[in-house]
């Protein structure tokens, strides 16, 4: 019972690993760090965001559609409203994955 939570963050923090790799290798000239975090999403990216050598956060969105637009919460909009440095969205979609 307890392993079937443990075995799925695990795939879930391979699949987020192998997704920034391929981002990070189009960027062969920019440091990039590469962080899995688990928990609330806009406080998780804040929190990491607390570092020192932070320059900026990238972050992908999709568009909200409909009803959702109006109804749920934007994480990039929750992330730029409480960072402390600037917030840069790229569009995610088929083209940007690696």
């Amino acid at each position: 019972e307890g392993e079937m939570p443990a075995l799925m963050a695990i795939r879930d923090e391979y699949a987020a690993r192998w997704y920034l790799r391929g981002l990070r290798s189009r960027l062969p000239d920019v440091p990039v760090d590469q962080v899995v975090r688990f928990g609330e999403t806009p406080a998780e990216i804040l929190s990491e965001a607390q570092a020192p050598d932070v320059a900026w956060i990238t972050m992908a969105t999709r568009p909200a559609r409909g009803l959702g637009r109006w109804l749920r919460r934007s994480v990039t909009r929750t992330v730029e409203r409480g960072a402390w440095v600037p917030v840069m969205s790229t569009p995610y979609g088929e083209s940007s994955r690696p």
